[in-house]
């Protein structure tokens, strides 16, 4: 079955799309919905008694004007009003029905009723719906899926967030089939039926946007536990997956806990009903979805074991189950308008998870992996033909706007407010927010009331950070003067390389940092840059200083800083703040990449910076860092994060480059690295069961794993037939010993994080060992379909010549499965996002690529719009690669735009040609 929106692309080429502007409150509204759900693997029955009233807020409105209820690929069977059945015609009480709409037309009348009763019964094949929204099936499981608009392919609904309802469902099955039958609110009924079937039926006291309805029907394993609030209400705790997989769900029930204990303790927000539920389904589109008290997971965020999870899986899990649950107030409670404030309920909860995790681990290790995460995926989008403001002005179709800007970024504007009133006032502003919006469909624009009110700060200014797309870029400039002993500060703010009208208001967290390496902390402060240009000064500053800006990620902004080398030096060995430590060993290496790929078009010899290489090498002696921290520090930038300061990506050189500085660093420091190796791995052997998996041990297995790395790069540049390079130090050992390493590592393993990691090492060389792993790895967890997307990923991220054959093989595996959205991102999009290999130096084979890609895409666009979306999203930065390369994709794009494409396919294909 096809969705409608692609039936629709057929008559409508090029969908309209929707405005903010244009928003406008609806006629009716539907206070009370009583569902009955028959379910049957054939069809499904869906019976809905609709309480529909007037909208009191809606002014100069007809007495009646038309209900309109959406609906798509529904069956109607029947359909009354006010008890009275109705049939098609042409009298005011009759009603019309088209492929997305069901309109009753309602006789005017002087006395028009306070209410009435809509009935309808439709029939529904989940089955078939395999783009995975409104209700279909994940194996053999029936869920649902409703955010943002999938309400419409169960039942007629007046489907968008401002319509708040109560909701009552009753589900009736077959029980030895779906013994287990769950719904949003708390069970209030249940029984049997005739004809070995039984009914459960489910009352939400709390009003809810239908996008939240959610239910479940299975045969399922459970864990159950107990969470006793601080006004001594005793929560029933359950976590549902696949029987056989209950084990794998401890870590999330912990998580769990730890949350509601952490959103009582700082925000003091308490769980409002008796049962709390998560259920784990392997075809999910999403991560997870908070539907109020039925959580529904994608199976990677729940089911995590030693054998199975690597340590940042488990904190991913971590992250998710608390986003999904803070949602619960931020979201559900009080929810969006409209879809255009997506951010209000989003951007808000990841700074509740981000604070969460940071509070459970070491806050400057989760903001390092928050930014970072930022510049792999915001920043791009922020510089492509999708770029957005966090709340956007128009779409046409919300699914593509469910975006990192709108998480990751929105919740950088969320920190900001945080900064600026304090985190004291913030706390207050949420308080103020829930007295206020409890139960409401609000705005960014209440949000920013409640802020206000509880501050005492104009934040109107600061309002712009919600229309404004593109990343915003300071640059500063700075002086000394030693016979004032003074230090001048001017600052300059741009988008996209334009200079700004209307400035934004941004929040400089700053500090001096005086030539002992001491911080001048009566000048460390956070300064509001209010105006496109400003100028701070400084007195009493006796010797030249050096300044630590945007201190901690303050701001989500491009900074342009005229530090020397030996200033980033400096940074990185004395900044107290240890995320501009880490950022300027960053910066440092991307100005000494973008300098050797200078020098290699001038056809001279690259060589390193030495106090670059004795700075790295002092990192890697300090004994005083975090494990973990030092991990991340002595990690060279990402090449997607390099190729954000190229205006023109060249990934093939930043990627040699790269990577030939980190052949010298480890030929340098190739006895530390071996030793430090050793240690570590000694260390976490005499480790005992129960602290294989605790923060220590993970710290541990960071730094281990990443000095793995530096010894493989030149075990592999070494063992290449071509290689030239027998300068190293480590002459006393061979290159094949450290592959044996490697290989020992992966073979003899007692976690996953150090199984996958000697993996993806072995993935690159070019030897039979390569495929003893994969083999090793496959017939190992064959029978597991999460843990074997790692085997997916692994194959799909070589940098061997053979990457892409493999891939077209690996499509072939009876554990390939295309209709399955994480295998299809472990497998497709991981290749395409593999720049090396998926942008070809040989443009022949890049073509192949582009093209094999576009195949997939035009595939799976039939079944899955949101996954095909997601595919077709690599094309986006393509205007930045070379001529030849921008010929190409664009080739394959007008073959694309020439398609009956979904809708959300369309849109990205043609922001791409046009934008």
């Amino acid at each position: 079955m096809n969705s409608n929106s692609k039936s629709k692309s057929k008559s409508n080429p090029n969908p309209e799309p929707i405005y903010l502007k244009n928003y406008s409150a609806p006629d009716y509204l539907i206070p009370r919905v009583d569902l009955c759900f028959e379910l049957d693997d054939n069809k499904t029955l869906v019976h809905a008694r609709l309480k529909i009233i007037k909208n009191p807020k809606k002014k100069n409105q007809k007495i009646n004007p038309p209900l309109i209820l959406n609906g798509q690929n529904l069956k109607l069977q029947k359909i009354s009003l006010n008890g009275k059945k109705l049939s098609k015609g042409k009298d005011g009480s009759a009603y019309q029905i088209s492929d997305d709409k069901l309109i009753i037309e309602l006789k005017e009348s002087k006395k028009s009723k306070d209410f009435f009763i809509v009935e309808t019964l439709v029939e529904i094949d989940p089955p078939s719906n395999k783009t995975l929204e409104g209700l279909y099936k994940s194996g053999t499981i029936f869920c649902t899926q409703n955010e943002p608009e999938g309400m419409r392919k169960i039942t007629y609904f007046i489907d968008r967030p401002d319509i708040m309802s109560r909701f009552t469902t009753m589900i009736i099955a077959d029980k030895d089939k779906y013994p287990l039958l769950l719904s949003n609110g708390n069970e209030v009924a249940k029984g049997d039926l005739e004809g070995g079937r039984h009914y459960v039926t489910w009352k939400d006291p709390f009003p809810k946007p239908c996008y939240l309805f959610a239910l479940v029907a299975g045969d399922l394993g459970v864990i159950k536990d107990r969470y006793i609030t601080r006004s001594n209400k005793n929560i029933d705790l359950r976590i549902y997956c696949d029987k056989g997989n209950e084990s794998r769900c401890h870590s999330a029930m912990i998580a769990l806990k730890h949350a509601m204990e952490w959103d009582e303790n700082v925000f003091g927000l308490e769980y409002d009903l008796d049962i709390y539920m998560i259920v784990a389904v392997d075809s999910f589109n999403m991560g997870a979805m908070e539907n109020k008290g039925l959580n529904i997971f994608n199976s990677k965020y729940v089911l995590a074991n030693q054998e199975t999870a690597t340590d940042n899986e488990f904190k991913a899990i971590e992250a998710v189950i608390g986003h999904e649950y803070f949602h619960n107030w931020t979201g559900n409670r009080v929810t969006c308008r409209d879809w255009f404030q997506l951010t209000l309920k989003e951007g808000l909860t990841v700074f509740r998870d981000q604070e969460f995790s940071s509070t459970l681990n070491s806050r400057s290790v989760e903001r390092i992996g928050n930014v970072t995460r930022l510049r792999l995926s915001q920043f791009p989008e922020d510089a492509g033909p999708m770029s957005h403001p966090i709340r956007p002005s128009s779409y046409i179709e919300i699914n593509n706007f469910y975006t990192s800007t709108v998480y990751n970024k929105g919740s950088e504007v969320i920190r900001m407010i945080a900064t600026l009133i304090g985190m004291d006032n913030f706390r207050k502003g949420i308080t103020k927010y829930f007295e206020t919006f409890d139960g409401q469909a609000v705005t960014t624009e209440d949000f920013i009331f409640a802020m206000e009110k509880a501050s005492n700060f104009d934040l109107s200014q600061f309002k712009r950070w919600y229309s404004r797309a593109g990343t915003p870029h300071v640059t500063v400039n700075y002086q000394y003067d030693p016979k004032k002993q003074t230090f001048t500060l001017k600052t300059k703010q741009q988008t996209n390389g334009d200079d700004i009208k209307e400035p934004l208001l941004i929040p400089l967290s700053f500090a001096l940092i005086a030539s002992d390496g001491k911080e001048l902390s009566a000048h460390s402060k956070v300064l509001h840059l209010n105006s496109a240009e400003n100028t701070f000064t400084f007195k009493n500053i006796k010797s030249k200083p050096i300044p630590s800006i945007n201190r901690n990620f303050s701001a989500p902004i491009k900074l342009t800083v005229p530090y020397s080398t030996e200033d980033l030096i400096f940074i990185m060995a004395n900044d107290s703040d240890d995320f501009n430590r880490f950022e300027a060993m960053q910066s440092l290496t991307i100005k000494i990449i973008k300098d050797l790929m200078e020098e290699k078009k001038a056809n001279t010899s690259p060589k390193l910076h030495q106090g670059y290489v004795d700075a790295f090498g002092k990192l890697l002696d300090d004994d005083h860092l975090d494990n973990t921290f030092k991990a991340m520090i002595l990690t060279l930038p990402n090449i997607s994060i390099i190729a954000n300061d190229f205006n023109i990506i060249d990934y093939h050189a930043i990627h040699e480059t790269r990577e030939f500085i980190k052949r010298e660093l480890s030929k340098k420091y190739y006895q530390k690295f071996y030793k430090l190796y050793h240690h570590l791995n000694d260390e976490l052997a005499n480790k005992k069961d129960i602290e294989i998996l605790d923060q220590h041990s993970a710290s541990l297995r960071a730094l281990k794993n990443v000095s793995l790395n530096y010894l493989m790069v030149n075990a592999l540049h070494n063992s290449q037939p071509n290689s030239q390079d027998n300068t190293q130090e480590n002459t006393h050992e061979s290159s094949q010993e450290i592959i044996d390493l490697c290989s020992k590592q992966f073979f003899h393993a007692n976690n996953m994080t150090d199984r996958l990691y000697a993996m993806m090492e072995l993935a690159d060389v070019d030897r039979e060992i390569r495929f003893s792993s994969f083999s090793f790895f496959y017939d190992r967890f064959k029978d597991d379909q999460l843990t074997l997307l790692k085997w997916f990923m692994v194959q799909a991220n070589s940098k061997l010549p053979d990457t892409t054959e493999r891939i077209k093989l690996l499509m072939k595996n009876p554990k390939f499965d295309i209709l399955v959205p994480n295998i299809v991102r472990s497998l497709i999009l991981v290749w395409a996002n593999n720049h090396i290999i998926f942008h070809n130096k040989d443009h022949s084979l890049a073509e192949e690529n582009y093209k094999f890609l576009t195949d997939l895409v035009l595939k799976i666009d039939k079944d899955n719009p949101s996954m095909a979306a997601a595919l077709v999203s690599i094309f986006n930065n393509y205007k930045r690669l070379d001529q030849n390369r921008q010929e190409l994709i664009a080739g394959q794009l007008k073959r694309l735009i020439g398609s009956n494409l979904s809708k959300n396919t369309y849109e990205i294909v043609y922001k791409n040609l046009n934008n």
